[in-house]
């Protein structure tokens, strides 16, 4: 059988004794000036590296993926793809792998978002043309 934890609560409303914080001082002297704010940190910037010269084709699907929506990248060279998967994997947040299509290589990027992607490879310099 499992003890049960009381918690032991005083009924009176007595003020606490220590205080933590009070050998805490400000590193600048009584009515010193503390200089200016710092600046704050410049994002990064993700622009991914693909190769430009590459017109690809994005679209989404459902079939053959158990119920789940996938989108598909087409038109990319198997040394892009191994190039650009840890990227946009990690740019997106979202899970992608490489299959091997009947004609190419495929990236499949496990997401609904089809519009997230197409501006990935956009920024990436790639042209973009949106399928069915």
């Amino acid at each position: 059988m499992a003890r049960s934890r009381k918690s032991k609560i005083t009924a009176d409303a007595s003020p606490l004794v220590s205080n933590p914080f009070a050998g805490l001082t400000l590193s600048c002297p009584q009515g010193a000036d503390p200089g200016p704010d710092p600046e704050p940190p410049v994002p990064v910037e993700t622009k991914s590296e693909a190769p430009t010269d590459l017109s690809v084709l994005i679209r989404r699907q459902r079939k053959g993926q158990g119920g789940k929506t996938v989108i598909y990248v087409e038109g990319l060279s198997a040394a892009s793809l191994q190039e650009i998967l840890p990227k946009i994997k990690k740019n997106l947040g979202c899970g992608a792998r490489i299959e091997a299509g009947p004609e190419a290589a495929l990236l499949v990027v496990g997401t609904k978002d089809l519009h997230s992607v197409e501006r990935w490879m956009r920024s990436a310099g790639a042209k973009v043309k949106l399928g069915n």
